[in-house]
């Protein structure tokens, strides 16, 4: 008897589910298809002959003890889970109308589709116009039932699934009296794809992959706790349909494996992601398939450049006069225990009415970018890996590129430095908490001076610390003497990359001091 692997992907996961541009649909999308893959797997442990080995992220990868299999079970089992996701299970052929008919609307929420009802979902709300697949998606996350992820999630928080709910509407991350900014945050491991690549064992297959996708969940969790997000969550509740609802104030609009979008309040953004490296570093040194696969992926030689940048210290330079030659350090070398695995992260930060769309466009661009400045400084994987973050003033923000043009006093003078290294993201959030302290009236006269040039804004720096209270100067100090340079005694120093320019982190500071809560 034969064994088959079989290797399927759910295809335009991403078009799906952000095919409309608000928020309850896109998570009622996220919770759609992950019921659709939930029902395929559970189909599919119903028969013999078949082993599910991966089924996160979209992507499953499953064993056949016989090639009949196929036609019997996943063939099957892959159809349905396209049909589900395009509501054609639940509905029939739609009936058709004239674009000219006076009677047409399209749906509130998927607009290239036409509508098929007038529908509020909840007490009180107003109706939209709904097509057939917006009302399954609106559906899935109005429900009382929770889907696997939030329930998971909730459990993870150390709060009670019963009362507790994750939203599906920015409305439900702040209290009605609330305005304010939130974040939209996109995060992936780094190499895991090719990770799994070295992989050439069922059962170990199978156990990385669970171990990433509970790796992922407890570091969201953890991250969440650290960051007092589980806190403020019991403090915003709504009263609909006579009780009590209480939120936890963080939206996973898709948590695929490593691969992670998350939103949430501003003030609770930038702490959180840190955590959420830290964490997902911290943990994944304890999974056991976890640190197999790192061992297998840097003893193999087709992947030994990107092995040697994410995990420097398992490997040594020889010293035989072949130069830039490296090789895997010996088997019980202290090295191999508790390897980490790291990840990229980018925040957008807006106010609460701005389009999500960009949100989701912007934070993708600046998770891109923090993989870039991971592959450029080696050293950035020591510390858990790389976040970038823009705070967004404009809504005519259109690109990453548009927003950074504006960070040049001149030629040779940064004033950003993103992205960030964890530990130095940590450095750079505690300066901001210090200048926050400062009255605002001083920090917006030192932001602007910065972008007058190097002189003159050194010479607002100085200014600004002498005219300030002993206690937070001391404190701007030494929150600034650790940023990868010494900024203790001044505004700008040398580049690592480009000796010859300049750059400062106090633009930085200034932008997200504002933004920070109390505990971060």
């Amino acid at each position: 008897m034969g064994r088959y692997l079989i290797v399927g992907d759910v295809d335009h996961i991403q078009r799906y589910v952000f095919a409309s541009s608000r928020l309850r649909a896109i998570r009622g999308a996220s919770a759609l298809l992950e019921k659709a893959i939930q029902h395929f797997v559970e189909k599919c442990e119903q028969r013999e002959g078949v082993e599910i080995l991966r089924w996160h992220g979209g992507q499953i990868v499953a064993i056949l003890s016989d090639e009949t299999a196929f036609d019997s079970t996943l063939k099957k089992a892959f159809r349905e889970i396209h049909h589900e996701k395009d509501s054609r299970r639940t509905y029939g052929v739609q009936s058709a109308a004239l674009l000219t008919s006076p009677y047409y609307h399209r749906c509130s929420y998927l607009p290239t589709e036409p509508a098929s009802g007038y529908k509020s979902y909840e007490e009180n709300e107003e109706g939209r116009y709904v097509s057939k697949a917006a009302d399954d998606r609106l559906r899935a996350v109005t429900t009382e039932e929770k889907v696997g992820l939030d329930k998971s999630l909730l459990e993870e928080m150390g709060l009670d699934s019963d009362r507790y709910r994750l939203p599906y509407k920015l409305d439900d991350l702040f209290k009605s009296t609330e305005g304010g900014y939130m974040a939209f945050i996109a995060a992936d491991g780094n190499s895991i794809g090719q990770m799994l690549e070295v992989i050439d064992n069922a059962e170990l297959y199978k156990t990385f992959s669970q171990e990433m996708y509970d790796l992922t969940i407890e570091a969201i969790a953890q991250a969440a706790k650290r960051a007092g997000v589980t806190e403020r969550g019991k403090s915003i509740f709504r009263k609909r349909h006579e009780r009590e609802r209480l939120y936890a104030p963080l939206i996973p609009v898709i948590v695929a494996g490593d691969d992670m979008s998350i939103i949430v309040r501003a003030e609770d953004a930038l702490g959180f992601t840190q955590h959420l490296c830290e964490e997902f570093a911290k943990l994944s040194s304890k999974k056991a398939a976890i640190q197999k696969v790192i061992k297998r992926f840097c003893n193999n030689t087709d992947y030994q450049v990107a092995a040697r940048r994410l995990f420097p210290d398992c490997f040594l330079k020889i010293e035989n006069g072949d130069e830039g030659k490296y090789q895997p350090k010996p088997e019980g070398d202290k090295a191999w225990k508790e390897q980490c695995l790291t990840l990229s992260a980018g925040v957008a930060i807006a106010k609460r009415k701005f389009p999500i769309s960009v949100y989701r466009r912007l934070a993708g661009e600046l998770r891109d970018e923090a993989k870039l400045a991971l592959t450029a400084n080696p050293e950035s994987v020591r510390q858990g890996g790389v976040i970038d973050f823009s705070v967004i003033t404009t809504a005519t923000a259109q690109s990453l590129e548009t927003l950074r043009k504006h960070y040049s006093a001149d030629e040779k003078t940064r004033l950003t430095m993103r992205p960030y290294a964890v530990e130095d993201f940590a450095n750079m959030k505690r300066l901001a908490l210090a200048l926050k302290e400062l009255p605002r009236s001083k920090r917006k006269y030192l932001y602007t001076e910065l972008f007058s040039g190097e002189d003159v804004g050194q010479t607002a720096y100085q200014f600004v610390l002498e005219r300030s209270v002993e206690d937070i100067r001391k404190e701007i100090r030494a929150a600034a003497g650790n940023i990868r340079n010494d900024f203790r005694h001044g505004a700008f120093s040398s580049s690592l990359k480009h000796r010859e320019e300049r750059e400062t982190p106090l633009i930085d500071a200034l932008e997200i001091a504002e933004l920070l809560g109390k505990e971060q």
